[in-house]
C-alpha cells in the first residue's frame, strides 16, 4: 500500500516537475516578446529565439506521454531544457549585443 502511494505520488511530482518547467520556458519567452516588441534590441529577439526553442522542445517532447513514455526521461528533458536556458541566455545575449 505504500509503495503504491509513493509511486502515485513521484508521478504526482514528476508531472508538475514537467509542467512548470515549460511554464517557466513560456514566460521567459513572452517577457522576451514583449521587451523585444516594446525597444526593438536584437538581443531581446535572440532571447525570445532561444526561450521559444526550449519551450516547445519540452512541450513536445515531455509533456505528451506518447512520445516519451518514461517520466524519468521526461523529467530529465525538461529539466535540462531550464538548465540549458539558464546557461545559454547569458552568452546568447552577449553575443547578439548586451553590455
Amino acid at each position: 500500500m505504500n509503495e503504491k502511494m509513493n509511486n502515485s505520488r513521484s508521478k504526482w511530482l514528476g508531472g508538475w516537475v514537467v509542467l512548470l518547467s515549460d511554464v517557466f520556458l513560456f514566460a521567459a519567452a513572452l517577457n522576451c516578446l514583449f521587451r523585444w516588441m516594446s525597444y526593438g534590441k536584437g538581443f531581446d529577439g535572440a532571447a525570445l529565439a532561444l526561450s521559444l526553442v526550449l519551450a516547445l522542445t519540452v512541450y513536445f517532447l515531455a509533456l505528451k506521454p506518447e512520445r516519451i513514455a518514461s517520466l524519468q526521461k521526461r523529467m530529465l528533458v525538461a529539466v535540462s531544457s531550464v538548465i540549458a536556458w539558464a546557461v545559454l541566455m547569458p552568452m546568447v545575449m552577449r553575443l547578439t549585443g548586451y553590455n
